[in-house]
C-alpha cells in the first residue's frame, strides 16, 4: 500500500515537471514568434531590381564626322595658276593641290634681284663715303671736325638701315627662289578634299561645315581626314553637366540596334554651340517657343568598320547592356549575404547565399548558383536558386530565418540601432547606407535611392551617386499621376 502511494505521488510530481516544460516551451516559442513577427522584413521582386536602369533611358543624338581637317594656305603674295584638285576629291600624302604661276615668280625674282643689286650698291657707295669724310674729319679742326663726324654718323645710321634692308630682301629672294622649284603645293594628309576657298564655285562646306565641320575654315583648300572617325555627341544643359571624359558609351544605329560601337567620351565642350542653321530636328529637339542651349561633346571609337561619314546614331552609357540576354536571371552583387570580412558567404556546396521569401511569406538563406559577372552594372548571372518572379531582401543585420515578409515598405522594420552604429563607417545598415564620407542614403521599396535631404539620386558609369536626372523624375512623377 504504501509503495503503490508513493508510485502515485511520483507520477503526480513528474507530470507537473512535464506540464512546466511543456508550458514553458510554449511561452518561449511564443515569445520567439512574436519577436519574429514584429520585424517584418521588406522584399522586392527580382526583376524590378535589376530592372532597367534610368541611365539606360538617357540616349542623346550623335553625328559620324572626320578626325581631324587641314587647312591649306596660299601664299597671298603669289598667283594660283592651277587647282589641281575638287571638293570631293580624295587625296593622300603628297597630292599636289595647286600649282603657283612660275613665269610670275621668275619675274618676281627678278625684281628682287635688281633691289638685292641696287641696296649692294647704295651699301658700297656709303662705305666709301664714310672712308673720305673720315679722312677729311682727321684734317680738319674746330667746327669742321665738329660738322665732319656730324655727317659721320649720318652716313653709319644710312648704311647700317640698307643692310638691314638687304638681309630682308635676300631672305624673300632665297624663299621665292626655293619655292619657284616646288610650284606645286601638296597635300600634308590624307583624306578627301573638303573645301576650296574659291569665290568662283560652291563649296560643300555648305553641307558639311554646317553639319559636322567647322565652316570658319579660311584656309585655301580644306582637307577633311578620312577612315578615322569620332562621333559628336550633343546634349542640354542639364545633361552636360553629368557627363565625364572617358566615360565608357555605346554608340548604336538608329536603323539596326542591333549594331554598335563603343567607344569614351574624350571630349566635352562647355561652351554652348550657335546653331546658325537652326537644326533643330538633327539635334533632337523640337522648338517649341523656347530653346534649350546645346553642348557637343566627342566620342572616340575602339572601330570604325562600316561607319559612314555623317551618319546619324545614338549615344548610350554604356552599362553593360550589350552583354546582358534578356532571358538571364541576375542579381545586384550587394544583394548577396556576407560575413564579417565582407566576403561572399556560401554554403556547404560553394554556393552564395541571399535572403528569399519562401511560399508561407517567410525570409530564408537560400542557396544560388552564380556565373559570370558583368563589371559595368555589378550584376551577377543567377545560373540556379532565383527566378526573376521571387521576392528577396537586402541582407540586413536583423534579419533572421522564419521572419515575416512585406512587400509594404512603410511596414518593414529598420533597425535604427544599426543605423547609428554605421554612422561614420561605409556600409549599408537596415534600408539605409552610408557612404565612406559619412553620408547617408534610403532606398524605397521601387529600388529607388534618395540622400539625407529627400532628393533622389542615382549612380553613374563611375559608381558615384549624383542627382537623378530630369527625365527620370519626370517619369516618376507622371506614372505618380
Amino acid at each position: 500500500m504504501k509503495k503503490s502511494k508513493g508510485t502515485l505521488i511520483g507520477i503526480i510530481i513528474a507530470s507537473i515537471f512535464l506540464i512546466g516544460a511543456v508550458i514553458t516551451w510554449i511561452i518561449i516559442n511564443n515569445k520567439n514568434s512574436d519577436s519574429k513577427s514584429d520585424k517584418l522584413v521588406f522584399v522586392n521582386k527580382l526583376s524590378k531590381i535589376t530592372g532597367v536602369s534610368s541611365q539606360l533611358d538617357t540616349k542623346f543624338m550623335g553625328v559620324v564626322e572626320p578626325q581631324e581637317t587641314k587647312s591649306v594656305e596660299k601664299d597671298q603674295d603669289k598667283t594660283v595658276k592651277e587647282i589641281l584638285v575638287k571638293e570631293g576629291d580624295i587625296v593622300e600624302v603628297g597630292t599636289p593641290l595647286f600649282s603657283y604661276d612660275t613665269e610670275q615668280i621668275q619675274l618676281d625674282l627678278e625684281s628682287k634681284q635688281l633691289d638685292l643689286d641696287n641696296l649692294k650698291n647704295q651699301i658700297d657707295a656709303g662705305y666709301e663715303t664714310l672712308e673720305d669724310l673720315k679722312k677729311l674729319r682727321d684734317n680738319a679742326s674746330g667746327n669742321e671736325k665738329l660738322s665732319y663726324t656730324s655727317q659721320i654718323n649720318s652716313e653709319t645710321v644710312d648704311i647700317k638701315r640698307n643692310e638691314y634692308d638687304y638681309s630682308v630682301k635676300k631672305l624673300e629672294y632665297e624663299r621665292l627662289e626655293a619655292s619657284s622649284k616646288n610650284a606645286a603645293v601638296l597635300s600634308p594628309m590624307a583624306g578627301v578634299v573638303k573645301k576650296i576657298n574659291n569665290t568662283d564655285s560652291g563649296s560643300m562646306d555648305d553641307y558639311y561645315g554646317g553639319r559636322y565641320g567647322s565652316s570658319e575654315d579660311n584656309g585655301f583648300i580644306t582637307i577633311m581626314a578620312t577612315g578615322a572617325y569620332r562621333i559628336k555627341g550633343t546634349a542640354t544643359e542639364e545633361d552636360i553637366v553629368r557627363l565625364s571624359e572617358e566615360t565608357p558609351v555605346i554608340v548604336r544605329s538608329r536603323v539596326d540596334e542591333t549594331k554598335f560601337w563603343r567607344g569614351k567620351i574624350s571630349k566635352i565642350n562647355r561652351e554652348p554651340e550657335t546653331d546658325n542653321n537652326n537644326n533643330n530636328e538633327y539635334y533632337g529637339y523640337e522648338s517649341a517657343g523656347e530653346s534649350s542651349s546645346k553642348y557637343s561633346f566627342y566620342v572616340e571609337l575602339e572601330d570604325t568598320t562600316d561607319l559612314m561619314l555623317g551618319q546619324h546614331l545614338y549615344i548610350e552609357y554604356d552599362m553593360g547592356q550589350t552583354d546582358i540576354n534578356e532571358n538571364d536571371v541576375f542579381i545586384p552583387e550587394y544583394y548577396l549575404i556576407r560575413d564579417e570580412n565582407g566576403e561572399i558567404e556560401k554554403d556547404a556546396k560553394d554556393r552564395a547565399l541571399v535572403w528569399k521569401r519562401d511560399d508561407k511569406g517567410k525570409i530564408r538563406k537560400t542557396p544560388v548558383t552564380l556565373g559570370d559577372y558583368k563589371e559595368n552594372s555589378g550584376l551577377y548571372v543567377v545560373k540556379d536558386g532565383l527566378t526573376k518572379d521571387d521576392y528577396i531582401a537586402f541582407p540586413e543585420n536583423f534579419i533572421e530565418e522564419g521572419m515575416n515578409t512585406t512587400t509594404n515598405f512603410d511596414e518593414s522594420y529598420v533597425d535604427e540601432s544599426s543605423m547609428n552604429d554605421s554612422e561614420g563607417q561605409g556600409g549599408m545598415e537596415g534600408n539605409t547606407f552610408t557612404d565612406e564620407n559619412g553620408n547617408t542614403f534610403t532606398f524605397d521599396e521601387e529600388g529607388n535611392i534618395f540622400d539625407s535631404d529627400g532628393n533622389k539620386v542615382e549612380y553613374n558609369e563611375k559608381g558615384e551617386l549624383v542627382p537623378a536626372s530630369n527625365s527620370d523624375a519626370e517619369k516618376n512623377e507622371s506614372e505618380g499621376e
